[in-house]
C-alpha cells in the first residue's frame, strides 16, 4: 500500500527552503535557486525506512509544499493547505526566527493543531547570529513544536533526519 502524508514547509524568503528540499528530494545541493513564485511541491517516494503500522511492502509518499516565503502570496495559503499533515517552519538567523511568530499566526487560523510541526534552522554550515536555546524552547513550547532540528543543504548536515 501507498500512504500520501502531505508536509507544508513555511518561513521568510531566503531561508533556504527549496535549496533544503532540493537536497532532500535530490541529494544536491544548487546555488543560485530563484525565489519560489507562490508554492511549489514535491514528491519523494520513501521505502527504505519502516515505519510503525506499516507492513513490508507498504512506502510512504511524501508530498512536500514550498510555500513562498514573500508577503503578498500568503493569502493563497490557505488554497493549498488543506490535508496538512504536518508542518516545518524555517529560520537561518534571528530575523528570520522572529517572524516566525507571524506565519504561526497565519498558520494557526488554517492549520490548526494538533497538526504537528517541527522548527528547522537552515544553514547551520554559515557564522549567522541565531536565537539563544532559551529563545528557541520557549518558542517550541507556545507553539507546541515536537521538534527542533539544525540543518545545512549544503553539506547535508540534518537535511533527512528533519524529514523523516
Amino acid at each position: 500500500m501507498s500512504y500520501l502524508v502531505k508536509i507544508l514547509v513555511a518561513g521568510e524568503s531566503f531561508v533556504g527552503k527549496t535549496t533544503l528540499i532540493q537536497r532532500y528530494i535530490a541529494d544536491e545541493f544548487i546555488v543560485g535557486i530563484r525565489n519560489t513564485i507562490g508554492v511549489d511541491f514535491f514528491l519523494k517516494q520513501i521505502t527504505e525506512i519502516q515505519f510503525e503500522g506499516l507492513e513490508e511492502n507498504d512506502h510512504l509518499d511524501l508530498q512536500i509544499w514550498d510555500i513562498s516565503g514573500e508577503s503578498r502570496f500568503r493569502e493563497i495559503l490557505p488554497l493549498y493547505s488543506a490535508g496538512t499533515h504536518g508542518v516545518i517552519l524555517c529560520f537561518n538567523d534571528i530575523n528570520s526566527f522572529e517572524k516566525l511568530e507571524n506565519w504561526e499566526g497565519l498558520l494557526q487560523k488554517i492549520i490548526p493543531h494538533p497538526i504537528p510541526r517541527i522548527l528547522l534552522r537552515t544553514k547551520a554550515d554559515l557564522d549567522e547570529d541565531i536565537p539563544s536555546k532559551y529563545k528557541i524552547d520557549e518558542f517550541m513550547k507556545q507553539y507546541k513544536c515536537i521538534g527542533f532540528y539544525s540543518t545545512s543543504a549544503k553539506d547535508g548536515t540534518g537535511v533527512s533526519d528533519a524529514f523523516i
